[in-house]
């Protein structure tokens, strides 16, 4: 687990000094990063070694786009909850970035796997 380093204050000045907390936000970051690429190296290999299809569908936009009309908005998105401001379509946030990432995976399977006659 990754550490969080607390606001450190100048007793003297009354401001907060720097104590490193973007320099260490940041390295905690790509520790997160590096453990999920491995764990997706590792899982791909598994399913390549057990003749499973594995796709992996990139995250971008998966929260901010309508999974009813494929509106995309930053505006649609308050706190954990998601509102279209097209079509007016509501959900958990959670649950429309799911929806689009499966609708995305199908998407790119069909692209990849089926033959098109």
């Amino acid at each position: 687990m990754t550490a969080k380093i607390k606001p450190l204050k100048d007793e003297n000045v009354g401001r907060f000094v720097n104590n490193g907390r973007a320099r260490q936000k940041e390295f905690n970051r790509r520790v997160k990063d590096a453990a999920w690429g491995k764990f997706s190296s590792v899982l791909g290999h598994k399913c390549l070694k057990n003749g499973i299809r594995f796709i992996q569908v990139p995250p971008e936009h998966t929260t901010t786009t309508c999974f009813k009309c494929g509106h995309k908005s930053e505006d649609n998105v308050l706190k954990d909850v998601f509102t279209c401001v097209n079509c007016l379509h509501q959900a958990h946030i959670d649950l429309n970035a799911a929806q689009n990432t499966s609708k995305l995976g199908e998407k790119m399977f069909h692209e990849l796997f089926v033959v098109k006659v």
